[in-house]
Order: structure tokens, then C-alpha cells, then sequence
């Protein structure tokens, strides 16, 4: 029912695709915009990359455009800036990653400098986006408006870099692999083709997205939260197992004669040690997911909760080894003692496993709800970014109809003064020829009096 691919291919326009930043668009812009206001030097290699992201993702959304509509490349152009959303990502385009980290500090953003931007990388993006001439020409239908709006977004720019910079979260660490994580939270040019594709079939945007990245985050949570409840519950299970098997040893030890009672207690250990083996395996299970988690807290935890299960692990097998031995040796009576002694001992250490299995079992929880409202975080954030550049794209879109609406009425007005200029040319001449003909008309009755 879907364009099958068209979202997967806009998502490769979000860093860790074929664009050269790793960081979200408006971050890097961002930093751009900044260096440029403080006069930095050496910024040429930068500001190349940006203008090769650019042009990539404007030929992106040519090719989107190119394959959700027919017809000659104007008109597809014109289709895809018909949409919505179409036209909120190409206010996006042209406000954050033409005008705002190009536009030179010391004059305005030039009538052609998209355009000539564009003319210079046009070759090397196409050949990495493997497009054809067809996304080219879409391109280039779109680089008049593409230039009139980074021209006026330039007035706006102090205030867009205010607003980014208020809305983008602070990164602890802001290395390739965080930067490259917190983009596959917010996948930008993902959501805008989805909202496109969405728009032009008709269908809604969840179905349009298919296994994109940014709605695979929300189903790969709720598989990992109910593979987490049922290790929870086999991990309960295996403790109850444990309670009931070691009351159970306990009772027959009772029970037994002496050679009975060290035999029995010969298998507890050796239980216990299983059991003790299995707690510390389930623990280590434990730590792994633990670690697995994004947050560093979560890892110290899981390394806690895996050191301590080993120690009361080794503590538990150290004492039923010496439990063990005391009823190998001990009288039947003592024996008997001893087995009781195991089995409250058990007892005691089942508990201890099944207090620390429900501490690990909270800190689970607690890391997994903050994951959660991690990911709505950032889904908001996503939404709250993409209706920003909605209406940043309705500002710019009215600015343009008013613009349009005076060259029309300019246009209108300088054809009404040329053809009253016509008509009073047409006015003259003709009193010119009328004059002439009667002062031909004098003139030759003069002549026929004289004559």
C-alpha cells in the first residue's frame, strides 16, 4: 500500500547517510552561525562540507519529488511545493542549511547564491545519491524561490540561532557516536518525506514511514520491555523453584537417618551450588541488559548488582560446603540440627537473592521509564522542530505571495500606463494627421485663389 523505499531514501539525507556532518542540521549550522559571528578563521573546509550537505539533501527531495509525481520537472517541482509539507521542508532547506550557516556575516545572502551553489556540487551529490538528470532539473526549478527565501530568512537569522539554541538539548559528551545517536532520535529529513509521501497518497504518515528509523524506536521499546518482563518472571520463577526445593531438602533431611542425613546434605550443596551457579549466570544476564542501557548510571549499577550477586553467590556456596561437612561428621542428632540449620540458612539466602532480584528488578524499571520518556523527549522535540519549520515555511510562503501579489499589481500597473501611453500616442498622431490636413487643405486653397 506504500511507496516501498521513498522514506528509507530521504532517511539517508540524515547524518550517518551520504552527508558528510554527523551532527543534526541545526547543530552544525548552529556552529557555523556562530564561528561566522565571531570571525573565526580557517572555516573553508567546514563551510564546503555544508554546502555539499546542502545540495545532497536538495536533490534528495528532488528525487522524492521525481518519484511520487509525473509529468515534466516543473511540474513535479511545483507539485512537491504544493504540499504541506513539501513546502515546510523546502522553508527548512533554504532557513537551516543554506542561509543560516552560509549567509556571510558582513553582507546579505546574494540573488543567485543558492543557484551557484548549487551549479558547483550539483555533479559530486548526484553521483553520491545515484540520481539521475530527472532530480536534477526538479532541483534547479526550485533555485529562484530557494534564493528569494534564504534572502529573506537573512533578517531572521539572529533570531532562528536563538531558537535553536534554546531548543537543542545539551550534549554530556558530544562525540561522533552521541551526535550520531541523538540524530537517529530526531531522523529530520525521515519525517519530512514521510509527511510528504503521506500528503500526496493520502494515507497516514505512521503508514507512509514504514520501518523508517524514527517509528522503529517506539516498537524495538515495547519488544525490549516485554523480552524484560518475561527474564523477570523466569528469574522469579527460578527463585520460587529454589524456596520450594530447599524446603523441601530440608524435610527429608529431618527425616533421614545419619548416613541419610550427609547424603541429603551432600546434595543440597551440590543444589546450592547449581542454584548459586544459575543466580550468578541470571545476575551476569542482568548486568549485560543493564550495561546495554544508554545511561553511564546504568552501567555502575549493573556492575554493582553483578559483584554483589557473585559475592552472595560465593557466600552462599562457601557456607553450604561448610554445612556439608559439619553433617558428614556431626552425630545423627547433630546432623539433624545442622539440616535445620541448612534450611533456615537457605531460607535466609533465598530471601537475600529475592531482595536483591527485586532491587535489580526496580532499577530495570527505573532505567527503562527513563528511556522512555527519553524517546518521547525527543519525539516531542522532533514535533516541536517540524512545526517550527511549518511555520517559519508559512511566514516565508506569505512573505513570498505578498512579494508575488506587488510584482503582479507593479506588472499590471506598468501595462495600464503603456497602453494609456499607446492610446495618447495613437491620440497625437492622429491630431498631428489631422492638421497636417488642413493645413494641406489651406494651403491648396490658397494656391487655387491665387491661381
Amino acid at each position: 500500500m506504500r511507496d516501498e523505499g521513498l522514506v528509507e531514501r530521504a532517511a539517508r539525507l540524515d547524518p550517518g547517510g551520504v552527508v558528510g556532518s554527523v551532527a543534526l542540521s541545526p547543530r552544525s549550522g548552529l556552529s557555523l552561525w556562530d564561528a561566522h559571528q565571531d570571525w573565526a578563521v580557517g572555516l573553508a573546509d567546514l563551510e564546503d562540507e555544508a554546502r555539499r550537505d546542502a545540495v545532497v539533501r536538495l536533490l534528495g527531495l528532488a528525487d522524492l519529488a521525481a518519484a511520487l509525481w509525473s509529468g515534466p520537472p516543473a511540474t513535479q517541482a511545483a507539485r512537491f511545493q504544493a504540499t504541506e509539507a513539501g513546502a515546510a521542508a523546502l522553508a527548512w532547506l533554504a532557513a537551516v542549511e543554506f542561509a543560516l550557516p552560509l549567509t556571510p556575516v558582513d553582507e546579505p545572502w546574494g540573488p543567485a547564491d543558492a543557484a551557484t551553489t548549487f551549479e558547483q556540487w550539483c555533479t559530486h551529490a548526484a553521483e553520491e545519491l545515484g540520481v539521475g538528470p530527472l532530480a536534477v532539473e526538479v532541483a534547479r526549478a526550485w533555485l529562484p524561490d530557494l534564493d528569494r527565501a534564504c534572502a529573506a530568512a537573512g533578517g531572521q537569522l539572529e533570531a532562528l540561532a536563538a531558537a535553536i539554541r534554546e531548543s537543542l538539548p545539551v550534549l554530556s559528551v558530544s562525540g561522533r557516536d552521541e551526535l550520531l545517536a541523538e540524530a537517529e532520535r530526531t531522523p529530520i529529513f525521515a519525517m519530512l518525506a514521510a509527511h510528504v509521501v503521506a500528503e500526496a497518497r493520502g494515507w497516514p504518515v505512521e503508514l507512509a514511514a514504514g520501518s523508517s528509523p524514527g517509528w522503529r524506536l517506539e516498537e524495538e521499546a515495547r519488544v525490549a520491555a516485554e523480552a524484560e518482563a518475561e527474564r523477570l518472571a523466569e528469574a522469579e520463577r527460578l527463585a520460587e523453584a529454589a524456596r520450594v526445593e530447599a524446603e523441601r531438602l530440608a524435610a527429608e533431611a529431618r527425616l533421614a537417618e545419619e548416613a541419610e542425613a550427609a547424603r541429603l546434605a551432600e546434595a543440597a550443596r551440590l543444589e546450592a551450588e547449581r542454584l548459586a551457579e544459575a543466580a550468578r549466570v541470571e545476575a551476569a544476564r542482568l548486568a549485560e541488559a543493564a550495561r546495554l542501557a544508554e545511561a553511564a548510571e546504568a552501567e555502575q549499577s549493573a556492575e554493582a548488582a553483578r559483584v554483589e550477586a557473585e559475592r552472595l553467590a560465593e557466600e552462599a556456596r562457601v557456607e553450604a560446603e561448610r554445612l556439608a561437612e559439619a553433617a558428614r561428621v556431626a552425630e545423627a542428632a547433630e546432623a539433624e540440627q545442622l539440616a535445620e540449620a541448612a534450611r533456615v540458612e537457605a531460607e535466609r539466602l533465598a530471601e537475600e537473592a529475592e531482595a536483591e532480584r527485586l532491587a535489580e528488578e526496580a532499577e530495570v524499571e527505573r532505567l527503562a521509564e527513563a528511556a522512555r520518556l527519553a524517546e518521547e523527549a525527543a519525539a516531542e522535540e522532533a514535533e516541536r522542530l517540524a512545526e517550527a519549520a511549518r511555520v517559519e515555511a508559512d511566514r516565508l510562503a506569505e512573505e513570498t505571495r505578498l512579494a508575488e501579489e506587488d510584482r503582479l499589481t507593479a506588472e499590471a500597473e506598468a501595462e495600464r500606463l503603456a497602453e494609456a501611453a499607446r492610446v495618447e500616442a495613437a491620440r497625437l498622431a492622429e491630431a498631428a494627421r489631422l492638421a497636417e490636413a488642413a493645413e494641406a487643405e489651406q494651403s491648396a486653397e490658397a494656391a487655387r485663389v491665387e491661381a
